[in-house]
């Protein structure tokens, strides 16, 4: 039942997935509490917190991103007097798994919990479309890339600074936040996707 400590508040998906996985710490009327469960419900997550004595850490999660469909078509070529380079539209989903946490005061001095750790730990995953754009780059260029068996973006710096240079581009020209463009990076094309 409903004890006089118990709050009923929401935060909107995805957003939420991102602050209150399991054993999150999230900061609420200037207090800290901590995330005891999150279940998956039709339409969202119901979260169960209990306080906090962590006053002064924060957690943050440690999320694996795979690129589970992709609805590509090739529209056109990008006009450039020393290569063409074939841009692609259309939707992408990806499947977002929380495996574990960070938690810490500063950056520096974060330290790791892994789910596979930890026994009464539930990987948390959630999926969703994107309207995206694939910009596929050149064979020589990926050939150069040391290929990883997680094809994360950051295990490639070249790759790495490549996308942040294209969504910080995109940003501009749409207009948009930092948090709504992101990048994926997977077989030779980077996908710019609306977040």
């Amino acid at each position: 039942g409903m004890g006089k400590n118990d709050i009923e508040a929401t935060r909107d998906a995805p957003a939420g997935y991102y602050e209150l996985y399991q054993n999150a710490l999230y900061p609420y009327n200037k207090r800290p509490y901590q995330v005891d469960s999150i279940t998956k419900t039709k339409n969202g997550a119901q979260v169960f917190l209990s306080p906090s004595n962590e006053k002064n850490k924060k957690t943050e999660p440690m999320v694996i991103t795979t690129l589970t469909e992709k609805f590509m078509e090739k529209q056109r070529e990008s006009e450039s007097e020393l290569m063409s380079i074939p841009i692609l539209y259309g939707r992408i989903t990806i499947l977002r798994t929380i495996v574990g946490y960070y938690k810490g005061v500063g950056k520096e001095e974060l330290e790791v919990f892994k789910g596979e750790d930890d026994p009464s730990w539930n990987n948390f995953s959630w999926s969703s479309t994107h309207m995206a754009m694939g910009i596929v780059l050149p064979s020589e260029f990926v050939n150069s890339i040391m290929i990883t068996e997680n094809s994360q973006i950051k295990d490639d710096p070249g790759i790495h600074t490549i996308s942040h240079i294209f969504v910080n581009a995109a940003k501009i020209v749409t207009k948009a936040e930092a948090i709504e463009i992101d990048a994926y990076y997977e077989d030779g094309i980077i996908y710019l996707y609306d977040n």
